[in-house]
């Protein structure tokens, strides 16, 4: 298992650290909303690569919203 781990570099002497356990769309997203509030955090995931429980899920994905209402942060 490679962890990905999101730092940031704060002028801060307490920081706020958090583990984020799955490495899918939500985790990463929630992972770049927290790099943005200068949070470390790290992300674990069970897969070998970021994403591989999706390779296998579906033949295809597609979204019937519009672009906007279907955008995650990061």
């Amino acid at each position: 298992m490679t962890p990905l781990t999101v730092r940031t570099d704060t002028a801060s002497a307490e920081r706020e650290h958090v583990v984020i356990i799955g490495g899918g769309p939500a985790g990463l997203a929630a992972a770049a909303v927290l790099k943005g509030g200068h949070v470390d955090a790290l992300v674990l995931e069970q897969a070998d690569e970021v994403g591989d429980s999706w390779q296998g899920r579906y033949d295809r994905l597609r979204l019937h919203t519009v672009r906007w209402l279907s955008s995650l942060p990061g």
